[in-house]
């Protein structure tokens, strides 16, 4: 079975996932709600010879195979992707995914994790890189609130760099995380800013642009109790404007619809759909 799916996270193509789990614990985390929809129930034990701690941290789990989980006795009932719930896992089983999607894809890394939070090992980033490297067809997308690891991986040589690699940082409210540090070398990295859920206004001359990132994405929350953090349309209106004048694509999820009230802009970044058109007229 394929590590990629096709996702309805709708500035992506399909999500890959082969580490699962954080440590943030935001209130308002879609991942960790489907975890725990899927994780073992008391009745459920998983099948140990597939799951062990990793040595470095006991927080966080090898997975080896996709992990079956049995009654008392021993009886297989269903697998689950998340054995330890949203504990930090890295599924050895689905590295070398990405090399069965030969067709270039849009691919969300990571969207049931933060993939650069501090507690995800080093050489877990190493692997995930390393087959990114062996499928170069794809477009891939990294989204973290931590992006102070990608500055730190960067400076190191660690961070991959190229057309089709789009390092971003989520923020809810005013403060957005800038890039100066993956941005000021001569070969820079492509960045992005997620605004999801927009909690607040940003102030345009304060914190959204004169920022050195590629791409603006903003969406809204959908989880329970949505309705009251729902945001004006006069938020989404200026960063819009901001990123026009700015000549910086920017992409309102669909989730916006209602508040936008009509055609909403889903832009991408050119460099970003050049890598992704070469890939098909060479396939």
């Amino acid at each position: 079975m394929s590590g990629i799916h096709t996702t309805k996270i709708d500035w992506a193509d399909s999500s890959w996932n082969p580490v699962t789990g954080c440590l943030k614990g935001c209130e308002y985390c879609y991942a960790a709600e489907m975890a725990r929809r899927f994780e073992p129930k008391p009745s459920e034990w998983p099948d140990e010879g597939t799951v062990r701690v990793a040595k470095h941290d006991d927080r966080c789990f090898i997975a080896f195979n996709p992990t079956a989980l049995r009654d008392a006795d021993g009886k297989y009932i269903r697998s689950t992707p998340y054995p330890r719930g949203f504990a930090p896992t890295i599924h050895s089983y689905k590295l070398d995914h990405l090399k069965t999607a030969r067709s270039p894809r849009r691919i969300f890394v990571g969207s049931m994790t933060d993939l650069f939070g501090d507690w995800v090992p080093d050489e877990w980033l190493a692997a995930v890189f390393q087959e990114c490297r062996d499928a170069p067809q794809h477009v891939y997308m990294f989204l973290t609130k931590n992006p102070e690891r990608y500055a730190k991986l960067a400076a190191s040589g660690q961070l991959p760099r190229g057309d089709n690699y789009w390092y971003g940082s989520t923020t809810t409210t005013q403060g957005a995380d800038d890039f100066k540090d993956l941005t000021s070398h001569p070969e820079r990295h492509n960045t992005f800013v997620s605004i999801e859920p927009i909690l607040g206004r940003f102030v345009r001359s304060l914190e959204l642009t004169r920022r050195p990132h590629d791409w603006t994405i903003v969406g809204t929350m959908t989880r329970r109790g949505a309705n009251n953090h729902r945001p004006e349309r006069a938020w989404i209106e200026e960063i819009v404007e901001g990123c026009r004048e700015d000549r910086q694509p920017v992409f309102l999820k669909d989730n916006l619809t209602k508040i936008w009230g009509g055609d909403l802009p889903q832009e991408y970044p050119e460099k970003m759909m050049a890598w992704i058109a070469r890939g098909k007229a060479g396939s």
